[in-house]
């Protein structure tokens, strides 16, 4: 491996080739800093070694907002696998290699008000408001400047294209975490950019007006950005003891947002609602539960089990249809919690099924082990995957490569790039590690 400094200077409304554009092998670049909006913003990229497709695919993904290391640099992701890492490039690579697709990732910009607009997040032992972040809503007032994250990242993706030769029908966004909820904004800012989008643990959290009320599941905006562009495939995926970004919404409270109740972020049935409802219109819906429910059915304030059955009582109604497959989650009692179930019987306000739990637990939530729904425009399909014991944790290659192969089945021609480009007059420098 040898390292080369790379100094790309943009003259003209042009624009110059990224790195790793003319190499047969495997070809990592390292951490690239591009101004753009005022501000450095970095990212980084992987081209899988010979032989690609002729217009291979493209993989655009969104890691989380927290550095790992430090705060006066941005987060670079991990070298290699740990159980500790957010995010980390051994996957990214892994799933590259294996589905010969071409990844970018770009990283988020510091939102430490004290520093914006340079490169360098000051805030070592705060994270209100000192961190690398996305600007992942409409109602985000900590940042000092205005900060054009889906400007930058489509400016990438437009680049990119050209650089590689990545085939316009087959580039997808992936998200983690905040990257997950950046994704969703993503694909609503940019319209034509992506076939398809893979949210991992986040939600989709953009409404237009910084007028809010309420808190977590019961969060109320005005209207969602209206939808326009071509649809797009959407797959997303929530684990059922994710304790930080919760399948049923929660606050969120990262951020020194005012007023209060914007702190609080929807549930995944929000989300879900809103693709479905933008793309596929009549579409048949398909669940867990047999019927299209929603995906958090039911809050629970008890459960007690004998040691062959359990009764649960919800705190309201049960849901349209409980008979089916569910996953109890938040439960006080482990034999209740993370639990596939089938619902035996109902009364309306509680229901019954089999277990060998003799306990009494408290509180949790009914939820779909699955939901999608199709015939979309286009035959798309937006799937949600309920993980199983699923944590906060970054999307494995496995699971990368699943989301891949769902992703693919629907390819579209977009439409023309549109939006922000990188200005003219630009330098573009990195080490650029070239294997």
């Amino acid at each position: 491996m040898k390292n080369v400094l790379l100094v790309l200077l943009f003259t003209g409304a042009a624009l110059a080739q990224l790195p790793c554009s003319n190499t047969s092998a495997a070809c990592y670049t390292g951490q690239v800093s591009v101004t753009f909006g005022g501000l450095t913003r970095y990212y980084e990229a992987y081209v899988p070694k010979a032989p690609l497709a002729a217009k291979p695919p493209m993989v655009v993904y969104l890691g989380p907002a927290a550095p790992l290391v430090g705060w006066n640099t941005p987060p670079l992701l991990p070298a290699n696998s740990c159980p500790t890492c957010q995010s980390n490039s051994l996957a990214l690579h892994t799933f590259a290699d294996a589905d010969k697709v071409v990844i970018l990732w770009p990283s988020p910009v510091c939102s430490d008000n004290s520093s914006l607009p340079t490169s360098v997040c000051t805030s070592s032992t705060t994270t209100t408001n000192g961190s690398w972040y996305w600007n992942i809503n409409y109602f985000d007032t900590s940042f000092a400047v205005t900060t054009n994250d889906s400007g930058f990242i489509h400016s990438l993706v437009t680049l990119a294209a050209g650089t590689w030769g990545v085939d316009s029908s087959r580039i997808f966004g992936m998200g983690y975490s905040t990257g997950a909820f950046m994704m969703h904004r993503y694909a609503l800012d940019e319209p034509g950019d992506l076939a398809g989008i893979y949210s991992k643990e986040g939600q989709l959290w953009a409404q237009q007006s910084t007028t809010c009320t309420g808190s977590g599941a019961s969060l109320s905006c005005p209207s969602s950005p209206s939808f326009t562009s071509t649809p797009i495939a959407v797959y997303i995926a929530n684990g059922d003891a994710d304790t930080t970004i919760i399948t049923s919404g929660g606050n969120f409270n990262w951020k020194n947002w005012s007023p209060s109740p914007q702190s609080a972020y929807p549930d995944a049935d929000r989300g879900f609602n809103y693709w479905n409802t933008g793309e596929c219109g009549s579409g048949v819906v398909t669940t867990s539960g047999g019927t299209n429910t929603n995906i958090i059915v039911a809050n629970l304030t008890s459960i007690v089990g004998n040691g062959t059955t359990a009764t649960a009582t919800c705190s309201a109604t049960c849901g349209a249809n409980p008979t089916g497959q569910y996953v109890i989650s938040g439960n006080s009692v482990a034999g209740f919690n993370h639990v596939v179930i089938t619902v035996a019987t109902d009364s309306g306000t509680g229901f019954t099924f089999p277990s060998t739990v003799n306990s009494t637990g408290s509180n949790g939530t009914l939820q779909l082990t699955y939901k999608y729904v199709t015939g979309c425009t286009n035959g798309l399909q937006v799937q949600y995957n309920n993980m199983l014991n699923g944590g906060h944790t970054s999307p494995t290659s496995t699971q990368l490569e699943t989301a891949f192969s769902f992703l693919d089945q629907f390819p579209f021609n977009p439409t023309a790039f549109i939006g922000t480009t990188l200005s003219p007059k630009v330098k573009l420098s990195s080490k650029v590690g070239i294997q």
